[in-house]
């Protein structure tokens, strides 16, 4: 069984995946990262060059592909599991793992990136968009790890203890 991690940018998805798969043995996958790699371009490109529905169906058929694959850690973009087919695909493929943390911590993380879903937008956008996502990520996950205090070491031993004792 995989393990997919989803949450808000900024949760650590991609330092606790690595962290997680080094301390268990897994593979790694990062959808976002494997959207660059088939587009050959950045994520804030191809929101401007081609708009959030390109990006969104690319980003499908990513997670379709990341069901597809064993033993593995996948770090899913903040997005990915509020469609219902991806939220779907990762819950019969994976045990699916929310990252959660503060608006302000979420802030301080992702300040100076490029993210396009939040340009402009600052701590309101933030409070927002995690308003709007909770229940999509709620219902999409088997548990939660708040990353808000925390190192992604720290957060991926939470993890594999909770795993353990659901065993």
């Amino acid at each position: 069984m995989n393990i997919a991690l989803i949450g808000m940018m900024g949760t650590m998805k991609t330092s606790v995946g690595k962290a997680l798969a080094k301390k268990t043995g897994m593979r790694f996958f990062d959808t976002d990262a494997e959207f660059v790699r088939r587009e050959g371009r950045s994520i804030s490109d191809a929101f401007a060059e081609d708009g959030e529905e390109y990006f969104r169906e690319k980003e499908r058929e990513i997670v379709g592909y990341a069901a597809t694959l064993d033993n593995t850690v996948v770090s899913c973009g903040g997005g990915a599991p509020l469609a219902r087919e991806n939220a779907e695909t990762l819950k019969r493929s994976c045990t699916v793992v929310l990252l959660t943390a503060t608006a302000e911590k979420i802030l301080e993380r992702t300040s100076g990136s490029s993210r396009p879903l939040l340009q402009g937008g600052g701590i309101e956008r933030i409070r927002t968009l995690l308003r709007e996502r909770r229940d999509k990520y709620e219902a999409a996950a088997d548990f939660t790890v708040d990353t808000t205090d925390i190192l992604p070491e720290t957060a991926a031993d939470i993890i594999i203890r909770i795993l353990h004792s659901r065993s």
